[in-house]
């Protein structure tokens, strides 16, 4: 089912994606269940699970793009990322906290001064996505 996303302030971000205050639709499993819990959560985001889908919005941000491994929220691939979403987790699990730190820096992550490496591998996952499985 098409998930619409409007925010209260353009360029806000969760889960990878900067959000606008135009809603937006995005394809059936763009969102995992734990990002879509996330981001029902959040204040500042307005989320609708739609029954029927709405005409696509897409504006090149990766949502209609070809199944890539995990990407920010501009459809950029991270380096070196494994395509399969429990092997990434492995993958980041075996990074140290300076590389760690690298991709947040990349995915324009805050990080905050205290962060261990759980909480890097949590914001990572919290800002990352991975395309639909094709059936």
């Amino acid at each position: 089912m098409p998930i619409i996303i409007k925010s209260k302030r353009d360029g806000f971000r969760r889960c990878g994606v900067a959000h606008s205050k135009a809603e937006k639709t995005y394809k059936d499993g763009f969102f995992n269940e734990a990002q879509l819990d996330r981001l029902e959560k959040e204040p500042m985001l307005t989320v609708t699970r739609e029954d029927e889908p709405k005409e696509q919005t897409d504006q090149g941000d990766g949502v209609e793009k070809t199944p890539v491994p995990a990407v920010d929220g501009k459809g950029v691939l991270i380096e070196g990322a494994p395509a399969d979403e429990a092997e990434f987790l492995s993958w980041l699990e075996g990074m140290t906290v300076a590389d760690l730190k690298e991709i947040c820096t990349d995915l324009e992550i805050d990080v905050p001064a205290k962060a261990k490496k759980a909480d890097l591998i949590e914001l990572i996952t919290f800002n990352t996505a991975f395309p639909p499985k094709e059936a």
